[in-house]
């Protein structure tokens, strides 16, 4: 069996990456110039290239002065010079697994994966049985995404190897770039078990959470490790990092700015720093970030993805969208239009939305229209403008208009604030005037709703989610509504298949009477229930999502609490593509708007984003 050397240092970065440290052989010139000698007693590490290379110009096939150049550019910290060396002792030395190895390490470092795996190829082209380079050759190969040529490494590594734990923390990591990330998780845990101390590899696993997006399990098993052997720049920046995914804009920028100011090159902080600002209210905040991220990796797929979901939370967009919907009181409405956003600069954008709506209902049923027939058409149009006041807030304003076909028309109106001024707090509050259109009757009786609506949004943590949702509105025919609405969901499970949210839903909703106009009037209406949500991430670009209630309800005309139940779905078709295709469906069974306790929806949206 080969012998299990040394291993290389692995460090990951969303991409796993080789971090491999130049470092001197036992190999010495037989005469070293005493200005070398001299210039590194003193710590002149310039000085000391300097006159190494005018050694070599001397003569330059000497390796071991090579590879010394190489261990001062190395402490100089200049990378490609380091590897250009290391390249020259390779050169000289063809049949040396080590220079090859040593010279593969280096352009690693120096961020150059395709030349560094040409490097290692040779390595294990000249020691096939060498583990240390099959697995730094699977690494490298995931770095450049070559999968098939890492499995192949890794496979052989561990058929040489057997069951050597060692080899568990690479076996993780490849699991991790084939998207495996639940076993990725399992084998990580495995090798940790023997080296609870190996900090690459905890800091690894804690990256595995994040791809399969638990990010409160990131944060737990991030938080064990500074707790146990203390935080440094890599573990902070982690966690700005985890904390960007997660959604916690100014923790993410709070921690990572810092970091970012003291590096401004560095790949890591300009990537979190860019997953962070797109979250504002101005995302094209983010660009100079992804524009430094796509310089330094311009073919690195995570650097790709970054810029691709970044344009698509800066760009415009156009959808249609068609939605129907029936209840047991054979109320049916379709509604359909388009709708779209035009961006005129980084902070103000243009909206614009066009549609009909028909409601029908029997023509001798209680919900008819007065005017006799089945049918009542609305045509309406609506323009407005979205401004972002700064990166937490911003103020949005629509006005229109809506016709009946029997001629009748009125004005609408939107005016909204939402913010989000800190990642456990967010609101929009709201004004509205609208048509009330929940039957045949409501609508060509031409009944006007003007409100204010309050939404505060409460994240605690990473797990759990509260929603308020407050509503008042003046009926033109003289009534009028309150409305209540709670709501809490836990994030549960976050596995690489799917994911899971459980919680709890109520509400209440006041009318101060019931003038028979076609509208659902209960004076005390209300309903608590479970929820629980599932998504199915079907592939990068394909989702299904499932959405489940299941409670009871009753409002003052209920002798006792009847079920309320409800279930909705909706697969996406092109999550980060220019075009985007929903399909979405549902069944509910509990109090319509016109007071029915069945009702049934089915809808499309075809979106271009630009």
């Amino acid at each position: 069996m080969a012998k299990v050397t040394s291993r290389l240092p692995v460090r990951s970065l969303l991409a796993l990456a080789i971090a491999a440290s130049v470092q001197a052989t036992a190999v010495h010139a037989a005469e070293v110039p005493q200005a070398v000698i001299a210039a590194e007693m003193r710590g002149d590490w310039a000085a000391a290239a300097a006159a190494l290379r005018e050694a070599l110009a001397q003569d330059p096939a000497d390796a071991a002065l090579w590879r010394r150049l190489a261990e001062i550019e190395a402490r100089r910290g200049e990378r490609d010079a380091a590897a250009e060396a290391l390249g020259r002792v390779a050169a000289l030395l063809p049949g040396d697994t080590e220079a090859q190895a040593n010279h593969s390490s280096a352009l690693a470092v120096a961020d150059r994966p395709h030349d560094a795996l040409e490097a290692i190829d040779r390595a294990v082209t000249l020691a096939p049985d060498n583990i240390d380079y099959l697995i730094a050759r699977a690494q490298l190969a995931n770095w450049v995404g070559r999968i098939d040529l890492a499995h192949a490494s890794l496979e052989r590594a561990l058929a040489l190897g057997g069951e050597r734990v060692e080899l568990f923390d690479d076996i993780a990591r490849q699991h991790a770039w084939r998207g495996e990330l639940d076993s990725a998780i399992e084998w990580m845990d495995r090798y940790l078990a023997s080296f609870p101390d190996d900090r690459l590899a905890r800091l690894d696993r804690v990256r595995f959470f994040v791809w399969r997006g638990d990010y409160p399990a990131a944060m737990a098993a991030l938080d064990a490790i500074e707790d146990g052997q203390g935080a440094d720049a890599e573990s902070q920046a982690l966690r700005a990092s985890v904390l960007a995914w997660a959604g916690r804009r100014h923790e993410a920028l709070a921690l990572n700015t810092p970091l970012l100011d003291a590096a401004p090159d560095d790949y890591a902080l300009n990537y979190t720093q860019a997953v962070a600002l797109r979250q504002g209210m101005i995302p094209a905040a983010a660009r100079p970030h992804v524009h430094k991220v796509l310089a330094q990796r311009p073919g690195a797929r995570e650097a790709q993805v970054l810029a691709r979901v970044s344009d698509l939370r800066e760009g415009s967009r156009a959808a249609l969208r068609i939605d129907a919907f029936e209840d047991s009181d054979d109320i049916r409405t379709l509604i359909y239009g388009v709708d779209g956003e035009l961006v005129l600069s980084d902070r103000l954008r243009l909206l614009v939305d066009l549609g009909e709506r028909r409601v029908r209902a029997s023509i001798l049923g209680p919900f008819a229209p007065d005017a006799g027939g089945h049918e009542v058409r609305e045509r309406r149009g609506r323009v407005g403008l979205r401004y972002a006041l700064d990166d937490d807030h911003a103020v949005t304003a629509r006005v229109g208009s809506s016709d009946l076909a029997n001629g009748s028309n009125t004005g609408l109106f939107a005016l909204s604030l939402e913010g989000q001024p800190s990642d456990t707090f967010a609101y929009l509050v709201g004004l509205e005037r609208d048509r009330v259109a929940t039957s045949p009757k409501a609508l060509g009786r031409g009944i006007v709703r003007e409100g204010a609506t309050a939404q505060v949004r409460l994240t605690p943590n990473l797990r759990d989610t509260f929603d308020v949702t407050l509503r008042y509105d003046d009926y033109s025919d003289g009534n009028d509504r309150s409305h209540l609405g709670l709501a809490w969901r836990r994030a549960m499970v976050r596995a690489e298949n799917y994911q899971l949210d459980l919680g709890l839903s109520g509400e209440w909703l006041h009318f101060r009477r019931d003038p028979g106009n076609g509208y659902y009037a209960p004076d005390n209406y209300r309903r608590i229930g479970l929820t629980g949500g599932v998504y199915w991430p079907l592939s990068e670009e394909r989702g299904l999502s499932l959405q489940l209630g299941l409670g009871v309800q009753r409002d003052e005309n209920f002798a006792s609490w009847k079920r309320a139940a409800d279930v909705a779905v909706e697969y996406t078709h092109g999550i980060t593509t220019d075009w985007q295709l929903k399909l979405r469906g549902g069944y509910s069974e509990r109090v319509q708007n016109t007071g029915a306790f069945e009702g049934g929806s089915l809808g499309l949206t075809i979106e271009r984003r630009f």
